[in-house]
């Protein structure tokens, strides 16, 4: 197949993905957040309809594979452990680090916030079991996700126009997929939009970076799963006063990022350098 109809069939199954997986997840989006006035995940329901939403870029990418007559496993679902331990540790130890970032920068402003050394051991201990466990429940349905932006739209993109522009669009096509959860008492939130596309974009490089470093999606979701949970669970054992934080939010969020964007520069480099263009695929 010549690049020319090679770039066509990408675009024509890059445009099959949008139309099937962006305009469904809206109406989930939606209709979960409607019912359970703002909240998503507090109905049995809207529970359902929000983890529908969550696996509709995998079933998407699957049916785009079926539509197209392509292999549904250049998907890269397919775990790849041999020879891969570096991906995987990458994950995992990025995953951690990264999620560390904002709790640990609020404590170094006291006045703001601090871990609770109250907290007894044993609470510790089952604070642990329960992030791993909600890392791995988390992993299944991100992988939903990532079936669909790193296994299908980031090749096809990379395919069209190349490695960096490949992840600035990928990143900004999650950004619209999640785009109904900002719509909130009748008004969007543009500045917490704004956030979450540019982690999406600056983000992709590590994603990218895993995906091309295994030859598979699993990595990409073990980040994904771990910095959507563990967060949250430290968080648990922090005392933050709303109004100081409030007051210096702004400025915690820029120092927080400053970490998180060298990370992805530095994964960004290694991937222009040695994996530029050459996503394996079944």
């Amino acid at each position: 197949m010549n690049t020319s109809v090679d770039k066509k069939y990408a675009l024509k199954q890059l445009m099959l993905f949008l139309i099937i997986a962006l305009p469904v997840t809206w109406i989930f989006m939606g209709v979960a957040l409607h019912i359970s006035d703002g909240m998503v995940e507090t109905k049995p329901l809207s529970n359902l309809l929000y983890i529908l939403a969550c696996f509709m870029p995998a079933i998407a990418g699957l049916l785009v594979c079926i539509i197209t007559k392509d292999r549904i496993r250049s998907l890269m679902f397919l775990p790849k452990l041999q020879g891969n331990v570096k991906a995987y540790s990458l994950a995992i130890v990025g995953g951690v680090l990264i999620s560390v970032m904002s709790p640990f920068i609020i404590c170094l402003f006291p006045e703001v916030g601090k871990f609770n050394s109250e907290v007894s051991v044993w609470i510790v201990i089952f604070s642990a079991i329960q992030a791993v466990v909600m890392c791995c429940i988390q992993f299944f349905a991100l992988m939903g996700e990532e079936i669909g932006w790193m296994g299908l739209v980031f090749p096809r993109l990379e395919k069209i126009c190349g490695t960096t522009l490949g992840i600035i669009i990928t990143g900004i096509i999650r950004g619209l997929w999640h785009m109904a959860l900002f719509f909130q008492d009748g008004k969007f939130l543009w500045e917490d939009f704004g956030m979450l596309m540019f982690n999406n974009i600056v983000g992709g490089c590590l994603l990218v970076l895993l995906t091309k470093m295994s030859g598979s999606v699993v990595p990409s979701a073990i980040f994904h799963g771990i910095t959507n949970t563990l967060p949250g669970v430290l968080y648990m054992f922090m005392i933050v006063d709303p109004a100081a934080y409030e007051n210096k939010e702004l400025m915690l969020e820029v120092i927080a990022h400053i970490p998180y964007v060298i990370i992805m520069a530095i994964c960004f480099v290694v991937l222009k350098l040695r994996y530029s263009n050459t996503m394996q695929r079944e």
